[in-house]
């Protein structure tokens, strides 16, 4: 007897609970609400895609209709995409917005509206101003060329000049140059003096003297280190390593015979075929003196430890010292063979005469005091010192 009010109440309890949960089930559902109002917007030129709807679609649909997601079928990064629509088919209807079920769904004026209202990219709802665009792009007949990657900028400006940091350096394999980025420009410089060798730049980016648009940040050479490799934005350049990185151009009036370069490497003497001597500033190639006296090829040139006189050897058999200050003639030696080499020797003591060595014709090297007579003068030892021979 007890069963059946049970059986009862159970009865009605049930359907009690069902119109619970369907309520409850009701009252958490996102319910969609009223259509979005389209502008009607008055233009004559056409809306351009890349420019004008792309990148609303890109803050806003292409998390989940991108070519790596494409739910539904759907690709939003190209008109052609769009055109080609999803598993519910084209997406717009060229000429026909009232019939595109883009702009449908994205104004709330069909099921299921987009973006959803509890999608987990932050995706916005378009706003009347963005879904008028979106409508006269589709009656202007849903053209466009670009895609996503148009979004990426075409033309690439150069750096600030300010901008300049060090992102790169790398050691030739022999040691001899170090390589180093300095913002999008890339310099080559000597290890032993410090002395700049070269700018590497790209002809094809102007006249700006830039190896890349963007920051180098990689520098590397390959294994023989003839070959320097650069890496920028999106892009590896390859450049050949100047092996004869050109510092200054000098013209002379004939072909050089012997040159030299002062111990404070200000200095550059060049001999030549006309039997002149002609110094040069190595800062700019700049015209110093000219020494004239041998009437004979100069066959070497020296400059003395103090960097104040400079020693010629010729084959007119004359050794002959030149005042650095005016030009005046030193001291000369007189010898009985035409002279083919000539050098210095160091010595430990700066007190010291140095001895000054020549070889000529007859096959001998000798040795003498350096001169310090401004006239022709025998040397201190008979005929030199005879230090060697050979045949």
């Amino acid at each position: 007897m007890f069963v059946l009010p049970v059986l009862k109440s159970a009865a009605l309890i049930t359907p009690l609970l069902i119109a619970a949960c369907i309520s409850a089930a009701a009252s958490t559902t996102p319910v969609p609400g009223p259509p979005i109002t389209v502008d009607q917007l008055q233009r004559a030129e056409p809306v351009s895609f890349e420019k004008e709807i792309l990148p609303v679609l890109q803050k806003n649909c292409l998390a989940c209709h991108s070519a790596s997601e494409r739910q539904g079928g759907l690709i939003l990064e190209t008109p052609a995409g769009i055109l080609k629509g999803g598993d519910n088919g084209p997406a717009v209807t060229p000429g026909n917005s009232a019939n595109s079920l883009l702009l449908k769904l994205a104004a709330h004026q069909q099921e299921p509206v987009m973006p959803p209202a509890d999608n987990d990219v932050a995706a916005a709802n378009l706003s009347p101003a963005q879904l008028g665009l979106l409508k006269l792009w589709i009656d202007q007949g849903a053209k466009g060329t670009g895609g996503i990657d148009s979004l990426s900028p075409l033309a690439m400006q150069n750096l600030p000049q300010r901008l300049q940091p060090v992102q790169a350096v790398v050691l030739a394999p022999d040691g001899q140059v170090v390589a180093f980025s300095r913002g999008s420009r890339i310099h080559l410089h000597h290890v032993g003096s410090g002395q700049r060798l070269a700018t590497l730049a790209d002809p094809a980016l102007g006249n700006d003297g830039i190896a890349h648009r963007d920051l180098v940040q990689s520098l590397a050479f390959n294994p023989d280190g003839d070959l320097l490799a650069s890496g920028g934005f999106r892009e590896i350049h390859l450049y050949r390593r100047p092996r004869d990185a050109r510092r200054l151009t000098i013209a002379l009036p004939a072909a050089p015979t012997a040159t030299t370069v002062s111990p404070d490497e200000r200095w550059l003497a060049v001999a030549s075929a006309d039997h002149a001597i002609r110094l040069f500033n190595l800062q700019d190639g700049a015209p110093g003196l000219t020494l004239q006296g041998h009437t004979e090829t100069i066959t070497a040139l020296q400059f003395d430890p103090t960097g104040t006189r400079i020693l010629s050897s010729s084959a007119d058999k004359s050794v002959r010292v030149w005042n650095l200050a005016d030009g005046s003639l030193a001291a000369r030696i007189d010898t009985a063979t035409p002279l083919s080499a000539m050098q210095i020797l160091p010595t430990a003591d700066p007190q010291t005469t140095p001895l000054l060595a020549t070889a000529g014709g007859d096959n001998l090297i000798r040795l003498w005091n350096l001169p310090t007579t401004p006239t022709a003068i025998a040397p201190n030892w008979p005929n030199g010192t005879r230090l060697s021979t050979s045949s």
